[in-house]
C-alpha cells in the first residue's frame, strides 16, 4: 500500500516538517477507519465519529475512537458537484450525515495556506471546511491520546483538549 498523501501550499506553511508529520501521523491512525455516526451539533457543527463507538454518560451522542468536528461552513462534494452544505435545509443535512455512515477515510488533507480541511472518503466523497469569518479554520480532529488537531494562528497544531 502507497503512503497516505497530503496537500498544502507549501509557500504558506512556516514548519512544512511539522505540517508532514502531524498529517501523516493522523493518516495512519485514520486511514480505513469507517464513520460510525455523524450529527449536527450547534449551529453549522456537525461531528463525524470514526471506528468503534462508546456511549457516554449524560451525553446525547456517542463518541468514536477518533472524532472530526467541523464548528464552521463545510460542504459535502462528489466529483461532480456539491451534495449539501452547511446552509442545506436540516433534513437535507441529516440526510446527508446519514449517508456518510459505512463510508471510510481514505485520507485527510488540509486546502490552502490557512490549512482547511478535507476529508477524502473510499467512495470518492469529500468532505471540506471553508471558513468564512475572521480568525482562523475551526475544525479539529480529537485523538485518542487525549490530544486534538486543529489551526492555531494560521499552523496546524496539535493539542490537549
Amino acid at each position: 500500500m502507497s503512503k497516505p498523501t497530503f496537500s498544502t501550499a507549501s509557500l504558506c506553511v512556516t514548519d512544512t516538517l511539522n505540517l508532514n508529520s502531524l498529517i501523516d501521523d493522523t493518516n495512519s491512525s485514520i486511514s480505513g477507519l469507517p464513520i460510525t455516526y455523524a450529527w449536527r451539533g450547534h449551529g453549522s457543527a456537525i461531528f463525524i465519529e470514526l471506528g468503534k463507538l462508546r456511549h457516554r454518560e449524560r451525553k446525547n451522542h456517542p463518541k468514536g475512537e477518533f472524532s472530526i468536528m467541523l464548528d464552521c461552513e463545510w460542504r459535502i462534494e462528489n466529483e461532480k458537484s456539491i451534495e449539501s452544505g452547511s446552509y442545506c435545509d436540516a433534513d437535507v443535512i441529516e440526510e446527508s450525515l446519514a449517508m456518510l455512515t459505512g463510508d471510510e477515510v481514505a485520507r485527510i488533507e488540509t486546502l490552502g495556506c490557512l490549512h482547511e480541511l478535507v476529508i477524502v472518503l473510499k467512495s470518492g466523497k469529500k468532505v471540506v471546511s471553508f471558513s468564512n469569518d475572521i480568525g482562523d479554520p475551526e475544525w479539529c480532529i480529537f485523538l485518542q491520546n487525549g490530544k486534538f488537531l486543529g489551526v492555531r494562528d494560521g499552523v496546524v497544531v496539535s493539542e490537549h483538549t
